[in-house]
């Protein structure tokens, strides 16, 4: 009993429309509808909880190159491009109003096609400012 009382201490939660959830049934409503195409480069693979209290992390898969791939063709200006847009994304979107009023932390992790780690990117509420949404 007393690792089911741990397991409650440390589940962080969410309030979606005034009821406290954990935030592990936000993963497991995310997850149910993964792998999922994103665009012809990118698969969402799956969504886990983050090491930080209060994070998620999203899982990718960049279908079109592996890691070595991606450095030598000079495609990490494309971590740049991405994290304009989730920056963006997760600022803006209503589908993040949940995220963001619950202060949840995202960190994107993308693997080549070889499932090799390429990079990470991190969104949260305090990217948020007026300066800090890429227009």
């Amino acid at each position: 009993m007393s690792s089911c009382s741990q397991e409650q201490e440390t589940e962080d939660f969410i309030i979606i429309q005034n009821e406290k959830l954990p935030l592990g049934y936000l993963i497991d409503t995310l997850s149910k509808n993964l792998p999922k195409t994103i665009d012809k480069n990118t698969r969402w693979v799956s969504v886990g909880r983050g090491v930080e209290k209060k994070s998620i992390v999203y899982n990718y898969l960049v279908t079109s190159m592996g890691k070595e791939e991606f450095f030598e063709s000079g495609s990490h200006m494309l971590k740049e491009e991405q994290t304009r847009l989730l920056l963006n994304y997760y600022c803006t979107q209503p589908s993040y109003i949940i995220l963001r009023e619950n202060n949840i932390k995202l960190e994107h992790n993308y693997s080549g096609k070889n499932n090799k780690y390429i990079y990470s990117i991190f969104t949260e509420n305090s990217d948020c400012s007026e300066e800090g949404i890429a227009q």
